[in-house]
């Protein structure tokens, strides 16, 4: 049989990688010690994930001829005896290479970009090994070692002992000699016979302090910055950090993680297909993994565990990407008449929930964002200079309140909000003084805003907004305060303080201290004019009282 090119490919694959896996046969199970062999390919290519299974179950089945063959008797581990099994191997590969075309007639290689692959994923075998050579990390030949000492009946000889180590170095060495000659086998340049290096040739020693695994560099980041994260954000940037470990390993050490292979992991994410079934979107991999990816290695970097961010310039330039006004338009003056007027819950004052009721006017007039709204606490509402105003901020007695960008801002309430609808009257009759003002509003995914965001697609639906695409969404009212201020000529930086924005300008953004309430209520609030009646709302059972 063909080993390359005709035998099974021996791969299973896993949620984020391939995976290769062959049977033990029953005959050596004793030796081995399992009844199957699993080994992470590390990569989520199907091409390249079956040259490293074919060359891998070439590799197996060498070795379980060789510990068929019984090997040489050795009664005790002398350096004569490493030296005498391990050449043993190397006879036995070198054998079992020439073997592929004695055996048959055709090649072992399907077509010319197969056999340059091949050629190149030798090349990454030799320089693992060299890598678990310098860094002393037998595992990938402990299994045959161990196995090896069993079959020839020593038991006196301790994992970690000078004599074990130095028969797991030898193994190794000869595994890299194989895959050397393997190469230059396929390449028509032997010279000689494949041996050892020699006594007098230094072998790389391991460094004296190896970085550590992947897996516990991302625990202590977690650990460190989790407490300055919000809370919604946790899950996301922790499903992030999981599904990067899960590509690379959780045992890399983080020093041998390079460019290469985060362009592996950054291809990976394009081709992977989610739940349903589709691939993910430019944005999506950029936002919700690579950021976060990019993130870690920076503090990798900054605490000295790696000298270079491999994950560097690895976002992808999304063509397609709009900018705010193209996502998300502002509403038109009949988009809003169809929402406050025409509709049946404000012109026939059927809403069922108040907070409904409020929050679209409160957006109309303020500009802030939905969560922003559904987290305000009593305490937020406050009076400054006879004028009433939201304090918007994060505080560390309330957990549940987040400001997006952390941009602590004092926002004006509009006069039609104070004094004809008698906001501030609602407020101070709710019976929980340290309550929320809109305390009906569940917490749902680190949100206030989650079921009253449905209720609202689904309300504008119904007065006749277009739902596809979608572009008017409740932020549209943001958009719509921004832009009913920047057509009146309002400067750029007095609009930004009113909304959180950063303030535009190095000198502005750094030195500029925020208007005072009354002259950000003239220069903003007062100018808002949507050319609407909305007069009929001031009968409403939602209004406040007193």
């Amino acid at each position: 049989m063909n080993p390359l090119s005709k035998s099974p490919s021996y791969i299973v694959r896993t949620p984020y990688s391939y995976c290769f896996r062959m049977k033990v046969p029953i005959d050596i199970q004793r030796w081995v010690g399992k009844k199957e062999l699993r080994y992470s390919l590390k990569t989520g290519y199907i091409g390249i994930a079956k040259q490293k299974a074919r060359y891998l179950a070439g590799q197996v089945q060498y070795l379980f001829r060789f510990l068929r063959k019984g090997g040489v008797l050795l009664s005790k581990l002398t350096d004569e005896k490493i030296q005498e099994m391990v050449q043993e191997y190397l006879e036995w590969n070198k054998k079992s290479i020439e073997g592929w075309y004695e055996d048959t007639e055709e090649s072992p290689f399907e077509d010319r970009q197969h056999y340059y692959e091949h050629l190149n994923m030798l090349d990454e075998i030799i320089k693992e090994n060299i890598e678990f050579l310098a860094l002393g990390n037998y595992k990938s030949i402990e299994g045959l070692v161990s196995k090896k000492l069993l079959d020839h009946d020593i038991h006196d000889v301790e994992k970690g002992s000078k004599e074990y180590i130095k028969l797991c170095r030898s193994m190794l060495q000869a595994s890299i000699k194989g895959t050397e000659h393997e190469k230059l086998f396929l390449q028509n340049e032997i010279t000689e016979e494949p041996d050892l290096p020699k006594e007098s040739e230094p072998a790389p020693m391991p460094p004296e302090e190896p970085s550590e695994p992947l897996d516990k560099v991302v625990m202590d980041y977690w650990n460190e910055k989790v407490p300055t994260w919000k809370e919604r954000t946790q899950p996301e940037i922790r499903r992030a950090l999981d599904h990067m470990i899960n590509f690379v390993g959780k045992d890399t050490h983080i020093h041998t993680i390079d460019p290469k292979i985060m362009r592996d992991y950054k291809q990976h994410l394009m081709v992977e297909k989610t739940r349903s079934g589709k691939p993910r979107t430019i944005k999506t991999i950029n936002d919700k993994y690579l950021c976060f990816t990019k993130a870690f290695f920076n503090f990798a970097k900054s605490n000295q565990y790696i000298k270079e961010n491999p994950a560097e310039g690895m976002l992808i330039k999304d063509k397609k990407r709009k900018s705010p006004h193209e996502i998300q338009d502002p509403f038109s003056t009949d988009d809003l008449k169809m929402l406050f007027c025409d509709s049946s819950e404000y012109n026939e004052d059927k809403h069922k929930k108040l907070h409904n009721f409020w929050i679209p006017l409160i957006g109309l007039f303020t500009g802030m964002r939905e969560e922003e709204i559904s987290q305000l606490y009593i305490s937020d509402l406050i009076e400054i200079n006879g004028l009433w105003c939201f304090d918007i901020k994060e505080e560390e007695d309330k957990p549940d309140k987040s400001v997006k960008t952390s941009e602590k801002r004092v926002v004006p309430l509009h006069p039609f909000l104070v004094n004809d609808l008698n906001f501030v009257g609602y407020v101070k009759n709710l019976p929980d003084k340290n309550g929320r003002i809109f305390p009906e509003m569940k917490r749902v995914k680190g949100r206030y805003s989650h079921g009253f965001s449905q209720w609202f697609r689904k309300f504008k639906i119904r007065c006749g907004l277009d739902p596809t695409p979608r572009k008017k969404t409740f932020h549209s009212f943001r958009h719509t305060v921004v832009d009913n201020l920047m057509q009146k000529e309002i400067p750029e930086r007095v609009v930004a303080m009113l909304v959180g924005h950063s303030i535009p300008g190095q000198t502005g953004g750094r030195y500029a201290k925020p208007f005072k309430p009354e002259k950000l209520l003239d220069r903003t609030i007062l100018q808002l004019n949507y050319g609407i009646d909305l007069s009929h709302l001031k009968s409403s059972k939602f209004v406040g009282k007193g």
